[in-house]
């Protein structure tokens, strides 16, 4: 709020999940201090990741149709019917009127598996980025052309895989990663139509960032190999194949943190994560990444889900043109 001098004074307000048997949440109330304050809301459990904070993002602030978000507009995913525990208390601030996606179609099941805003140099001053199924299986599909079918479809090390790992070849024959693939895209394309109509976001805005997605989840395995084709379901939630680069911490206006891709190996490049680097340079920014296989994805999680960021609040927003 405004300050002496016209200078924003700052209370942080730490958000615990409503999911009372993750101890670790009680964390936020360890960092109350001056300026900074902690809120539980609800009470829940676990409740299937539904509740889960990676289920809670902003677009930042907008204009559109009228309608003035000058603090930016909450996010959040809807599994079905279901809506998130936190819903309700966000909506009640009046500030940021939460928009619900579709996320119920991710077995997981969060805002934060598929899309993401980025700053830009454009009027607006973000863009979209959005997970893109089918410009990585283009990327594939030119690598089996190009005689490549039989790399490893993924560049692991021997210590992570506790698989066979697949080739391009038998992964582009796998006719259940296809249909998964496949029905993520339409769910992407339904979350991002939302989007424009919620936002005026036009197409030159929206960034496309290569990914895939599998049925078959389980914990514990490499993509590619935690359940027989023949035993996945058409239509059953899907998990992130590669590490999804969506999935990460936008560090400086500049910089952005995303999971190493370990992509097929071409001429001694990983050719997933150099499309994954120019698409993200196409908003200027430059992008490093860190190894969080065994960490966080083959728990169906990446590096925005085992982070939590203070974001800069030094802006005047109240004033702002943007």
């Amino acid at each position: 709020m405004p300050g002496p001098g016209g200078k924003p004074r700052v209370l942080r307000m730490m958000i615990r999940s409503a999911q009372m048997d993750r101890d670790a949440g009680k964390q936020v109330f360890e960092m109350r201090g001056p300026g900074v304050g902690a809120v539980q809301i609800n009470k829940g459990l676990y409740d299937g990741q539904i509740n889960s904070t990676g289920n809670l993002e902003t677009i930042p602030p907008y204009t559109h149709n009228g309608t003035s978000y000058p603090a930016g507009r909450i996010i959040t995913g809807r599994h079905g019917s279901r809506l998130p525990a936190h819903t309700g208390f966000l909506k009640a601030q009046q500030a940021q009127d939460p928009l619900v996606l579709d996320a119920s179609w991710l077995g997981v099941g969060h805002v934060d598996e598929f899309v993401q805003f980025l700053p830009a140099d454009t009027p607006r001053g973000w863009k979209i980025s959005i997970a893109d199924p089918e410009g990585a299986l283009a990327l594939l599909r030119k690598a089996q052309r190009d005689g490549h079918g039989h790399t490893k479809v993924f560049s692991i090390p021997r210590s992570y895989a506790w698989g066979r790992i697949p080739t391009i070849d038998q992964a582009l024959s796998d006719r259940q990663l296809l249909k998964d693939n496949a029905c993520a895209t339409r769910k992407l394309k339904e979350n991002l139509a939302l989007l424009k109509r919620e936002t005026g976001v036009t197409d030159a805005e929206i960034v496309k960032i290569p990914a895939m997605f599998e049925s078959g989840f389980g914990f514990g395995g490499i993509p590619g190999t935690r359940s027989a084709p023949s035993a996945r379901a058409q239509n059953r939630p899907v998990i992130a194949y590669y590490p999804g680069a969506v999935n990460g911490v936008v560090l400086t206006p500049k910089t952005y943190l995303a999971p190493k891709q370990w992509g097929p190996v071409v001429d001694d490049k990983d050719i997933l994560a150099a499309a994954v680097t120019k698409a993200y340079a196409k908003t200027g920014m430059r992008v490093r990444y860190l190894d969080d296989w065994r960490t966080h994805h083959v728990s169906a999680g990446e590096v925005h889900c085992g982070t939590n960021t203070i974001r800069a609040a030094d802006t005047a927003w109240w004033s702002s043109t943007q």
